[in-house]
Order: structure tokens, then sequence, then C-alpha cells
């Protein structure tokens, strides 16, 4: 859940490199200034390492310590449609407790300490962003899990661990962070066991979507810059690298298209009955938000280019929030995949 006493202004630079790295950051995403998808992907871990220096605390401050979306029953609230796919996560790849299981950019750890909770595997979390793991690690302790926990800075183009060295491995809104998914999916391979699954959730474009369509690319555009992705796939684009690296695909779909998808995935982010606890996600609350942080910036008391990290963020979750309600666009493509047991 959301924590009013934390504050969404980044920690993870120094006051005086704020404006500077959003200024850089968001000039990969300005096509009139070579910001175009390859460039993107070619600066993609550069990138991502700015983004979430930039955006780690915000996101804490309005998602609490699980960065990603759930299919969400009608009465049930969003912390808890987060702790259930968490767990479904955990159950569709058979996590047990001798098991050692990988977490793909696990950012700062709440979908990892809920499935050692639920599962009593050992997860490793892999993460390219130190500020995060620091993060992680303390709430590790603090949650009574260090033991069963550890964690490695890398980047998941290149898992600095040994072949076949774990059980199973999952992600969960971490490989969107990279359009090679043949890459990524080609080191999941490797380090996973012959015949462990591989369990992952996706961001993609649905084929509704029509990149013929202005408004449809501009949603896109505008997730993209708020997210920190470099290019959002279709569904042939994930199922296709999975099978060409060698892996077994078997499931696939918009886990959002379900029974337990009662209320919108993107109404979080639009906001319901008013509750603090809600409101820095909303709407409303990102620009209430913003407008405090103008206030704050002018006087000083934030860094200057906190604002304009606030309004990225803004942005995107209106592209979310648009391009949901128009279909065409999923946060939660989930694929189940097994490495076959002669690899």
């Amino acid at each position: 859940m959301s924590d009013p006493t934390h504050s969404p202004v980044t920690k993870a630079f120094q006051r005086s490199e704020v404006a500077d790295i959003v200024a850089a950051y968001s000039r990969l995403h300005d096509d009139s200034d070579g910001g175009t998808a390859a460039a993107r992907e070619a600066q993609s871990a550069t990138m991502a390492r700015w983004y979430h220096n930039l955006a780690t605390d915000f996101y804490e401050y309005g998602w609490g310590q699980s960065f990603h979306f759930a299919p969400r029953r009608k009465n049930e609230s969003f912390e808890a449609s987060l702790r259930r796919y968490q767990r479904f996560v955990a159950r569709s790849i058979d996590l047990k407790p001798d098991m050692r299981v990988l977490d793909v950019g696990c950012g700062i750890g709440g979908p990892m300490r809920e499935i050692v909770k639920f599962t009593g595997a050992h997860v490793v979390g892999l993460n390219i962003n130190a500020y995060q793991l620091e993060k992680c690690r303390q709430y590790n302790r603090k949650a009574g899990i260090a033991d069963r926990t550890s964690l490695l800075e890398g980047d998941f183009m290149a898992i600095p661990a040994e072949d076949a060295s774990f059980d199973a491995v999952y992600q969960i809104g971490a490989t969107c962070h990279t359009s090679d998914k043949v890459g990524v999916f080609s080191e999941i391979y490797r380090v996973l066991k012959p015949g462990g699954l591989f369990a992952s959730d996706e961001f993609c474009l649905t084929p509704s979507y029509d990149a013929g369509n202005p408004e449809h690319r501009r949603l896109k555009k505008l997730m993209e810059h708020g997210a920190g992705l470099p290019d959002i796939p279709p569904f042939e684009g994930v199922t296709g690298a999975l099978e060409q690296v060698g892996f077994e695909l078997l499931e696939a779909r918009d886990i959002n298209d379900g029974p337990d998808s009662e209320r919108p995935w993107y109404n979080a982010l639009e906001g319901g009955a008013f509750s603090l606890k809600s409101l820095p996600r909303t709407s409303v609350g990102c620009r209430m938000t913003i407008a405090a942080i103008r206030i704050l910036e002018k006087a000083g008391a934030v860094p200057k280019g906190t604002m304009a990290v606030q309004k990225l963020l803004n942005e995107g979750a209106d592209g979310f929030v648009g391009a949901g309600r128009l279909g065409i666009f999923t946060p939660s493509y989930y694929t189940k995949a097994r490495k076959p047991e002669n690899h």
C-alpha cells in the first residue's frame, strides 16, 4: 500500500544531478532528437538505471512496494489483488521450499517477499539498479526473510549466474525494459535447469492496436516515456521469442481478460472512492502532487527536476488509462514456458 509518510522525492541522486538526468532520459524519447526505439534499446541498460533512480521513490509513495498491475475482483483492494497475483505466479510454476528461484528485475522486492513467505522457496533477486537493491535488502531484513533471499546486481541481458543454476524463474513487469526479447529470454533459458519453468508477465500491445491510428501511436509513446520502455511489443513478439530460444510454450494469455478481472486493470490509476491511501496514484492525486512539488521546487526544498519526474510519470499514467480504455494495451500478458529436459 502507499505510505503517506514516504517522500516521493528521489534519493538516488545528488540534488544537483536530478534535472540533468531527467533531461537526458527524456531526450531518449524525443523523436526530434534521435529518440528512436532502436536508440533507446541501444541504451536500454542506462535508461533503466536512470528511470528507476528517478521513479522508485515516486512509485513507492503512490504504489507501494510491488511495482506492477494485477487482475482485480470487484470488492478486492488494490493491495490484495497484487498479493493474489503474486501467489498465482508462485503456484503456476509450482514453487516449493527446497527450490532456488530467480526473480528477474526484482525491484525493491515486494513480489519476492510475498512469494518467499507463501512458498518457503529461496528467491534470488536480480536487479541492475543498486538503489533499488539496497532498499530491497533493508526491507527483506525488516520482513525477517533475509536468510531465504539473495540479491544479485546485474543486467538481465548477461545474468551473473552459472548455467542451469535455478530451479525456476519468474519476472513480473521487468523484461518490458528491453525490446530484445530473444536476448533476455536466452539468458533466462541458460540459467534455468532442464525441465524448469519460467513465468513471465509482460507489457504488450493487444491485437486491437493499430499502428496507423495517430491516437494509438500517441498513447504508446506516452506509456514508453512514462514507464521507461524502449518499445512495447505485440503478443507474438513475446511468444515468438520464447519459442525461438528453445522454450516449450505452455500457456499464453492476457491475464486481464479473464474471470478474475472484474475491475479494469487501469482503475487503480483512475481512482475510485476517495481514499487517502489510494490518492497518490490517481490522476487527481498526481496533479495535486505536481502542484505541491512545484511550490517546493521553487522554494528549493526539493531538487530542481523533481517536478519534471512527476510530470513524466503522470503522462505515462494518462497513456496507460487511455490505452486501457481503448483495449490496445495490457500490462499483464502472462506466459508460462518450460526448458526441455534434454537441454
